[in-house]
């Protein structure tokens, strides 16, 4: 049986389990890959740099993406909130 990554984050996130079981460095990283769709390298790899906050945007590099393909992943609601905590 394949486990959905839903099914991992979900508990976490709307608080059933809550973030305080990840320790403190994992709780962003968490959080910001559930609510953007991002891989976890992508996240580890993310560079400030990489964000425009005038945009409400975050630039993922082809060499960042499994994909070698470049995105855009907008930040909005809950992501928004992380990022600028």
């Amino acid at each position: 049986m394949a486990l959905s990554l839903d099914r991992v984050f979900t508990p976490i996130l709307d608080g059933s389990i809550g973030l305080r079981v990840l320790p403190d460095y994992a709780q962003v990283a968490a959080t910001r890959a559930y609510y953007s769709g991002m891989r976890m390298g992508e996240v580890s790899s993310l560079k400030w740099s990489q964000v425009n906050w005038s945009a409400g945007k975050l630039s993922l590099r082809a060499q960042d993406t499994k994909t070698e393909t470049p995105r855009v992943v907008y930040l909005t609601g809950d992501l928004l909130r992380v990022l600028t905590a």
